[in-house]
């Protein structure tokens, strides 16, 4: 386990790969939990790699695998459960994302239960996915000895808030912590993303830059693929803010290529609206036009409220696609643009456009920007 995983860190995936090869033909006879050891540390180790493919043939090996120890105490099986529901989320299969990590035996664990109430959010069951978060904090609370623990409960709490468009709290804790003095390795670095995703969120570049290049040396060190892709993502969008659009080019460009080995999506459909309209005018590599589109895909299924849903203050609330509209007319996209970005017709659009208005009172696209932005509902550009 820890060899296998050290050559892999090491840039060595082959070697850990033939260190694997080894255990499993030690071990091939005994089917029992020396077995079960070598199969999760393939899929662990593949993980990392980002070869989320074979992340998951990993892991059902290790589950059919007949193990001798009983369920409830097997910790192969429960981290290799989380790992295939990993998979199954960054491929925007959210029912078998929330049916693994909903397991009995992967529910005990804070680490899980942040990850369902991520795919329960991300289904748009928003009430469902509040209690789960509630439920982690709490098990985090009472299990955490470490204040390595507790910076990852309360990441991963400013992440949620951030998802269900409650911006302010996440500010809060991401202008509060200091993730920079944690050791740069797995749930650190996670908690390292977490903060940086929220401050160019808010728009505070001079913030986030340096954190995101440390992120980046730290991750390319030790060869953490997985989290280079979104590293690198959250990197496009802060050149995007900056209004550098080819230095937010070149690293979706990195990400691209990194991510489509495994056929992440989900990494790109979190960052929400501004990864979208990115997306929408990035100049594809050759090679990644089928994994691009599929990115594209989802996204045009993916509602506003799964990428950062806004509270309103309306009698009669936008809808989601009225939000779609509205947040494209403040950036000053003609109605054909809108139309092209949402896949329907002009017509369409300037139905959408005169609800808005109605629901606003105003009487044109500068004013319902203005009010939307006086109301909360779109963030001062």
């Amino acid at each position: 386990l820890y060899l296998s995983q050290s050559r892999q860190l090491a840039g060595d995936l082959a070697g850990a790969d033939a260190v694997l090869d080894r255990g499993l033909a030690e071990f091939a006879s005994s089917r029992g939990h020396p077995l079960c050891t070598v199969l999760f540390a393939r899929t662990l180790v593949h993980y990392l790699e980002g070869s989320l493919v074979r992340v998951r043939q990993a892991a059902l090996r290790t589950l059919a695998c007949d193990s001798r120890l009983p369920p409830g105490v097997d910790p192969w099986r429960m981290q290799v459960r989380r790992l295939l529901g990993l998979v199954h989320y960054q491929w925007n299969e959210l029912d078998a994302a929330v049916e693994a990590f909903d397991h009995p035996d992967v529910r005990r664990y804070p680490e899980s239960m942040f990850h369902l109430a991520r795919a329960l959010l991300a289904q748009g069951k928003e009430s469902e996915a509040e209690t789960v978060m509630a439920r982690a904090l709490e098990l985090g609370e009472r299990e955490s000895s470490s204040s390595m623990a507790a910076m990852y409960g309360r990441a991963n709490e400013a992440l949620f808030a951030l998802r269900q468009g409650r911006l302010d709290p996440a500010l809060r804790w991401a202008e509060g912590a200091d993730t920079e003095s944690l050791r740069p390795f797995h749930s650190a670095i996670t908690c390292s993303i977490i903060r940086a995703r929220i401050l160019v969120e808010a728009r505070r570049v001079e913030s986030a830059a340096p954190i995101l290049a440390r992120l980046d040396r730290a991750a390319a060190k030790v060869n953490l693929r997985r989290q280079r892709v979104e590293i690198l993502a959250i990197r496009a969008l802060l050149h995007a803010a900056e209004g550098d659009e080819e230095g937010a080019f070149a690293a979706l460009r990195d990400s691209i290529g990194m991510g489509a080995n495994g056929r992440f999506l989900r990494v790109y459909l979190d960052l929400g609206e501004e990864m979208r309209s990115l997306l929408a005018r990035f100049p594809v590599p050759a090679g990644f036009e089928e994994y691009v589109a599929a990115i594209r895909s989802a996204f045009a299924k993916e509602p506003v409220r799964a990428a950062g849903r806004v509270r309103q203050d309306l009698p009669d609330p936008l809808t989601e696609r009225e939000l779609e509209v509205l947040k494209r007319m403040a950036q000053r996209l003609s109605n054909k643009e809108i139309a092209g970005e949402l896949h329907v017709s002009v017509a369409t659009v300037k139905s959408h456009a005169l609800a808005i208005y109605g629901k606003l009172h105003v009487h044109s696209r500068r004013e319902a920007v203005e009010r939307a932005t006086s109301l909360g509902i779109l963030r001062p550009s």
